[in-house]
């Protein structure tokens, strides 16, 4: 599986949408993407420290992963891909380089472009 950012960028929207802490309560997109997929990004997601998920058990002998809460890195994170025009750049500029990039490297740029829109750094 390949990791897809924009789905990990919708699970930390809906994470944080969610009305309680409550993995239940969160409603993820399983009308866009399969099960597995974001079951194995959720996990994805837990062992890179952007959100704290619990692992379940499947009538399968699946291990589906249900997300809880954003831990303070998956906030951050968020708070700098949230805005569509920023997150669309950022995508651009990964497609530009030719590149599939870290999540620290997405980071930056969304903070680069954050600090643009406000601003503080001039344009690139």
């Amino acid at each position: 599986m390949k990791r897809n950012m924009d789905l990990v960028r919708t699970i930390l929207i809906a994470v944080e949408n969610s009305v309680d802490d409550e993995p239940g309560n969160i409603h993820l997109p399983h009308n866009a993407y399969d099960d597995v997929t974001i079951y194995q990004h959720v996990r994805l997601m837990h062992e890179g420290n952007l959100i704290h998920a619990i692992e379940g058990h499947g009538f399968d002998n699946s291990a589906p992963w249900y997300p809880h809460s954003l831990t303070w890195h998956g906030h951050d994170f968020l708070d700098a891909v949230r805005d569509d025009a920023i997150w669309a750049r950022v995508r651009l500029r990964e497609k530009e380089s030719g590149h599939t990039l870290p999540l620290e490297a997405l980071f930056r740029l969304a903070l680069h472009e954050l600090d643009t829109k406000l601003k503080l750094l001039p344009a690139v």
